[in-house]
C-alpha cells in the first residue's frame, strides 16, 4: 500500500483513560518522583498508582482489611487511612502502621517529617521517620476540617480550613494554635 494512502493517528486527539471512572470518590493524591508525576487513587480496599502522563496503571496495592478512608503521599511513600489506623507503604511494601486515633482519620497531610491526620475531634501529629506519635491536638467544637495547606513563608505552620468557612493557623512544632480566622459564609 502506498505511503500516501495509510491512515495516520490524529495528532490532536489521543486516547486516554478517565481517572474518575476507576476511583471510589475519595480525593486523589498527586506526587512527583524525579521528573515523573504519579496519581494515587482509592478503589475501595486497595489503591492504584497511575502515571499522570499516560494514565496507565503502574501499581496496585494489596487488599486492605477495610475500606480506605483517606490517602496522602510523599516521596514514594503512600499513607492510607483505615479504621483507626494509618498504614505507610513504600511502593507496595508496608513500612509501618500508625495506631492511636480515637476515631477513623478523615484527612491526611504530609509536612516534612510529620504526617498530620484529622477527624472531626482531633488533629494528630506523627513522626514518619520514627513511627511515633508526636502530639494530639483537640479541635474546637464544631470545627470540621476540610482542607489544609502550608503557607510557604510560614516556618512550621499550617492553615486548616473548616467546612463552615473558619480557618486556624497552627504551629506544628510548638503544637499551639497561633490564630483563628472568622468565617464569612
Amino acid at each position: 500500500m502506498p505511503q500516501s494512502l495509510r491512515a495516520r493517528g490524529s495528532l490532536l486527539f489521543k486516547g486516554v483513560r478517565t481517572v474518575g471512572v476507576v476511583t471510589d470518590g475519595l480525593p486523589f493524591s498527586l506526587v512527583k518522583l524525579g521528573t515523573v508525576w504519579f496519581i494515587v487513587v482509592s478503589v475501595g480496599r486497595a489503591y492504584q498508582v497511575y502515571d499522570a502522563m499516560s494514565l496507565r496503571i503502574t501499581a496496585v496495592s494489596p487488599q486492605m482489611p477495610v475500606r480506605i478512608g483517606c490517602l496522602a503521599n510523599n516521596a514514594g511513600t503512600n499513607y492510607v487511612g483505615l479504621d483507626s489506623t494509618i498504614g505507610s507503604y513504600a511502593g507496595l511494601k508496608q513500612l509501618r502502621v500508625f495506631e492511636g486515633h480515637r476515631k477513623a482519620p478523615s484527612f491526611l497531610f504530609v509536612f516534612g517529617h510529620l504526617l498530620i491526620s484529622f477527624n472531626d475531634e482531633e488533629m494528630v501529629l506523627w513522626n514518619t521517620e520514627k513511627g511515633e506519635l508526636e502530639g494530639r491536638l483537640p479541635l474546637d467544637s464544631g470545627f470540621s476540617p476540610s482542607a489544609i495547606t502550608h503557607p510557604p513563608t510560614y516556618l512550621n505552620k499550617v492553615v486548616i480550613g473548616s467546612r463552615d468557612g473558619r480557618l486556624e493557623l497552627w504551629n506544628v512544632r510548638t503544637q499551639k494554635k497561633v490564630f483563628a480566622f472568622r468565617g464569612h459564609l
